[in-house]
């Protein structure tokens, strides 16, 4: 708490904007971490559903097992023809990608500005000291200084402190979920295949 009284008015904001993250964080883990691929015996199901001609009940299979890649192949099995097939694909892929990249922005956002933030905390500090130190009697008291210095000196650490595990976490949740999107297009594609050489 001293530390936060003697960073002076711009360690409040950095100290928000870390807050925010944070919880930006583990929204987006929890939501990488919960998005289920269909597994490969579902997969497997599906086709035997299809290739016999039960298109209703490979549909109400894949409707079962809720959120996740499952909706990719619902979206491909409710319509006919590779092209449309590979549209509806590419759309519905599109789509859940973009739900799981929700908020990851901020983190990119963060890792610019909380540095800058903390910048502009140090240059008030020391606007600050030296004004105070021009104006004070008997000339420059170095323990006055020094004392104004470090203070100034907390946001700018402050918003690096809050950059740095923003960028690093920003780059690798876009890594998981560009295997994620990798997964389902390749899967998706398979899907597809198999379909046009079931003859469906």
């Amino acid at each position: 708490m001293m530390l936060l009284d003697k960073g002076g008015i711009m360690i409040w904001p950095i100290l928000g904007f870390s807050i925010l993250i944070l919880a930006v964080i583990l929204d987006r883990l929890l939501a990488l971490a919960s998005f289920r691929m269909l597994a490969p015996a579902m997969v497997s199901q599906v086709k035997e559903l299809i290739r016999e001609g039960r298109e209703d009940e490979a549909k109400a299979l894949l409707e079962e097992e809720g959120p996740g890649s499952a909706r990719m192949f619902l979206a491909i099995v409710s319509v006919e023809g590779r092209k449309r097939r590979e549209q509806a694909a590419s759309r519905t892929g599109e789509a859940l990608l973009f739900h799981l990249g929700r908020r990851l922005p901020v983190l990119s956002a963060g890792a610019a500005a909380a540095p800058l933030m903390g910048l502009l905390g140090t240059v008030l500090g020391m606007i600050n000291v030296f004004s105070r130190v021009s104006s004070a009697p008997g000339g420059v008291d170095i323990a006055l200084l020094a004392d104004g210095i470090w203070q100034a000196l907390l946001t700018t650490a402050a918003g690096l402190g809050v950059a740095i595990p923003s960028l690093l976490a920003y780059h690798f949740l876009i890594r998981l979920q560009d295997k994620i999107g990798f997964r389902m297009a390749h899967e998706g594609q398979n899907f597809v295949d198999e379909l046009e050489d079931m003859g469906r």
